[in-house]
């Protein structure tokens, strides 16, 4: 049976293509996917304000590795659970955020002292704890230019992210982020060990991480959109 509610919103989102002056793509894979449609697309990735993410460093644990989002599957939630039950004590990991899974959060961290919950926070909370921590990783299914990974970039935390979607755009291996298989908690874990270890390595990767996310700052994304609304004008 074909499900009326979908058929809805492939209708709706039609007619929003043919009354809009202009789509615009945060990602790469969504401008493919949309203009595969005959949609005519403008690649305009998603930007953040670098300089007015909140400052401070909320560091608690001399080994402290954070995630932060949505607690669901397709965040990989709970491959970090499983990769988090085989964590050296010293190694403490916080998680924040809210979502369906927050039971599941909440009754696994009952049992492992080396995992925290702090549940949902505000970005003048989180900023800071992303850049008190070694490692901010986000093992996600499915992923597009993400707020929290250009935001941990600007923080110059190294991101152990999945090789998906517009994660594929943001890091180069080895460079400007470490990437994995999605759902593999040993590579996950694997990956932490080995940046971990590896001072040089992670102090690299902040630096080159750093300077790749200029090009999302809302200094160089508000320009295109401007050339963009001055091109429609013309």
């Amino acid at each position: 049976m074909v499900n009326q509610a979908h058929i809805f919103l492939i209708n709706s989102k039609k007619n929003a293509f043919k009354w809009a002056d202009a789509v615009t793509a945060g990602s790469k894979e969504a401008f493919d996917y949309y203009s595969k449609l005959g949609t005519k697309v403008f690649f305009v990735p998603n930007a953040i304000d670098i300089k007015s993410l909140p400052l401070g460093n909320d560091k608690r644990y001399e080994k402290q590795i954070i995630f932060a989002g949505r607690l669901s599957k397709e965040k990989g939630i709970l491959t970090i659970l499983e990769t988090a039950k085989n964590l050296p004590k010293d190694v403490h990991l916080i998680i924040v955020g809210a979502g369906p899974e927050e039971n599941v959060v909440v009754e696994f961290v009952k049992n492992i002292d080396n995992v925290h919950f702090l549940g949902y926070q505000t970005k003048e909370k989180t900023i800071p704890l992303i850049r008190g921590s070694i490692l901010l990783i986000q093992p996600s299914f499915a992923e597009g230019i993400s707020a929290t990974l250009l935001e941990s970039m600007a923080c110059k935390t190294p991101i152990i992210a999945t090789n998906v979607g517009g994660n594929k755009e943001l890091f180069v291996h080895n460079k400007t982020g470490i990437l994995i298989e999605p759902g593999n908690s040993n590579e996950l874990l694997k990956e932490i060990m080995r940046m971990l270890n590896d001072q040089n390595l992670r102090e690299e990767i902040a630096r080159s991480a750093y300077d790749a996310v200029q090009k999302y700052d809302w200094s160089n994304v508000g320009q295109l959109y401007l050339n963009l609304y001055k091109q429609l004008q013309s």
